[in-house]
């Protein structure tokens, strides 16, 4: 049997285990905190791993700052050949619960292309993030939450918050909207 990706579990505690201080950040680490001791653990054995996550932006002490976050809380995947038997030392790497299903004699592998997907949609959520802002006047739409459809002007546009002012109640009133929920429109 090829490589091929499989589920795996962390154990909630794993993150604890180790002070952050001992397990190396690299430059560019979007690791999520309770996942870095067991990613660590099985890069240093040769293992090929991915945790998907999704970059959000909280404000801490009136400073912004990107957090990420795994997408898929508790799990991460990882490259495995069931035909050697050293997948079996992924299985019992500190920090891995198990690698799924739980209790199998032997794991399912996830389709490549769920991946493929995973990987591309982060790839989408972070350009979004990074390039998605309005100039000041410009007409947006709103694409979710309680006002979606109506359209806006950009007051003010960032990363994170686009403020705008839409017609709501018969007169113009200040909105705030994540930036991902809003797109460019045609003045109509």
């Amino acid at each position: 049997m090829p490589e091929k990706w499989f589920a795996a579990q962390v154990r909630p505690s794993s993150s604890r285990d180790l002070p952050p201080r001992l397990i190396p950040r690299e430059t560019g680490d979007k690791i999520p905190t309770g996942y870095r001791y067991v990613l660590h653990n099985l890069k240093a054995q040769g293992f090929e791993t991915y945790c998907p996550v999704v970059t959000d932006i909280i404000v801490v002490h009136g400073q912004k700052t990107q957090v990420y976050n795994a997408a898929l809380r508790g799990y991460f995947f990882i490259v495995l050949n069931l035909d050697e038997p050293r997948w079996t030392a992924a299985k019992h790497t500190h920090g891995v619960a198990s690698i799924l299903p739980k209790h199998s004699l032997a794991p399912m592998p996830v389709p490549d292309a769920f991946i493929k997907r995973m990987q591309e949609a982060e790839t989408l959520a972070d350009q979004a993030l990074a390039v998605k802002l309005f100039s000041a006047h410009q007409v947006v739409q709103i694409l979710r939450g309680a006002f979606v459809g109506q359209l806006g002007t950009v007051v003010e546009s960032g990363p994170g918050k686009t403020r705008i002012e839409a017609e709501c109640f018969g007169r113009q009133v200040p909105l705030t909207i994540d930036t991902r929920d809003l797109a460019a429109s045609e003045v109509p």
